[in-house]
């Protein structure tokens, strides 16, 4: 079974495809955007798991959530919601579903990773600062 840090360097690899995009694999006290955070488990639900052991007998596999926490500017604008807008869309070079997908074992760490939704999409709070944003949540299978 990959381990969750390894997991997390696979994700930061597929992110990096994605052009002037800057991926942080832990949490960072400072962020210029355009960034994407990748955060074990759903920090926006306390009923959500970031690991869950032996989805089949015997060890054969486990689940676990990841949260990518995209973010683009301090400033609401028209040009900063394009850029977001085309982090979300589902194909295409700034695509974050693609990025993943494309590539969806990892590099052969894990059975799959899907983006399986998008969710607080506008201001969002990191480190002391607004920014605009979203979260990507991200099921791995190992």
């Amino acid at each position: 079974m990959a381990s969750v840090a390894a997991i997390r360097d696979g994700l930061k690899v597929r992110l990096q495809t994605i052009a002037g995009l800057r991926v942080h694999e832990y949490h960072a006290p400072r962020i210029e955007p355009p960034a994407a955070i990748i955060i074990p488990g759903d920090p926006g639900r306390s009923n959500t798991y970031a690991v869950k052991f032996d989805a089949t007998m015997g060890r054969g596999s486990d689940d676990l959530v990841f949260t990518v926490l995209v973010i683009v500017s301090n400033v609401v604008e028209r040009a900063s919601q394009d850029k977001l807008d085309a982090y979300l869309d589902g194909s295409g070079a700034s695509s974050v579903k693609a990025a993943i997908e494309g590539e969806g074992t990892l590099g052969g760490i894990v059975s799959f990773a899907v983006v399986s939704a998008i969710r607080q999409y506008g201001l969002v709070q990191y480190a002391g600062q607004t920014f605009l944003g979203a979260e990507f949540l991200i099921e791995v299978t190992t």
